[in-house]
């Protein structure tokens, strides 16, 4: 079983039995966990785990990080299974656009927040003819 997982996911994890709980899905999804991940108060110090290096990695990221991609509990998990639904891409010049909850998007190297998308489809929508 493959897992969806893309560097940067992550999960902010709101107590030691979640944080422990999506270690072991992980250990039963077959996605590899940085051993120093498992150690006792890991969870205390950082309280959140992400997808990095291709492994699951305690991470001490502010909540809401625009430079991660966040995820609740059932979505990393089903992730890890492979079992997330998975919309279209959609590109701009061939590129992949990135969608983050703060409601901006990266095209290439190009970060665009969400004033400015709603600017763009306002005055896009303005220019529609009927």
């Amino acid at each position: 079983m493959s897992h969806l997982l893309k560097e940067k996911d992550i999960v902010h994890c709101e107590s030691q039995e979640q944080y422990d709980r999506i270690i072991a899905f992980a250990d039963a999804a077959g996605v590899p966990v940085y051993d120093p991940s498992r150690c006792n108060d890991v969870w205390s110090k950082y309280g959140n785990l992400s997808f990095n290096d291709k492994k699951l990695v305690a991470n001490s990221a502010m909540r809401g990080s625009p430079l991660y991609q966040w995820h609740t509990e059932a979505e990393f998990v089903a992730k890890m299974f492979g079992i997330a639904s998975k919309a279209p891409p959609i590109r701009i010049d061939n590129r992949e656009v990135e969608f983050f909850y703060d409601g901006s998007i990266v095209v290439g190297c190009t970060r665009v927040g969400n004033d400015t998308l709603n600017a763009v489809c306002e005055r896009a929508n303005k220019m529609k003819k009927p």
